[in-house]
């Protein structure tokens, strides 16, 4: 159950990420928690 970087020399060209959600309806919890996890981690790549 663990990962392992296979090509460790190879470290591909970044992609823009685009997250997208509906700002008229008032945001639940999970969506606002998930958005702020997704952008630390896009941070760190």
């Amino acid at each position: 159950g663990r990962l392992v970087r296979v090509l460790e020399a190879f470290t591909p060209a970044p992609r823009p990420v685009h997250l997208l959600w509906r700002q008229d309806l008032r945001p639940l919890p999970k969506l606002t928690e998930f958005i702020a996890h997704i952008l630390l981690r896009l941070d760190t790549i």
